[in-house]
């Protein structure tokens, strides 16, 4: 299962969390501020980094930001096939905070 570590303040969660839903990806949501374990975890699993989204896939990739092209590299999903409004726009830059 993804785990997707999040701030409720956070833009790039809400965005990624909304990609994640549009193109059936399921995921589990942990809150880093209210929830000192999955700041821990989080941490041990970006190495050491406080940035969110970060993002983890069951593979083992860890995506930390937000960037449609990454998310569709670790979720083996074609542009043609990302359900996201704007998919086929690149992104200047990654989102994360």
């Amino acid at each position: 299962m993804t785990i997707i570590y999040t701030s409720k303040t956070c833009p790039y969660c809400k965005q990624a969390m909304g990609w994640m839903r549009i193109n059936n990806v399921e995921f589990v949501e942990k809150g880093v501020n209210t929830d000192e374990i999955a700041l821990n975890e989080m941490l041990s699993k970006n190495g050491g980094k406080e940035h969110i989204p970060t993002i983890c896939h069951d593979d083992g990739n860890v995506i930390i930001g937000f960037s449609k092209k990454r998310m569709r590299g670790v979720f083996n999903i074609r542009i043609e096939d990302d359900k996201s409004i704007n998919a086929t726009e690149e992104e200047e830059e990654d989102g994360d905070s």
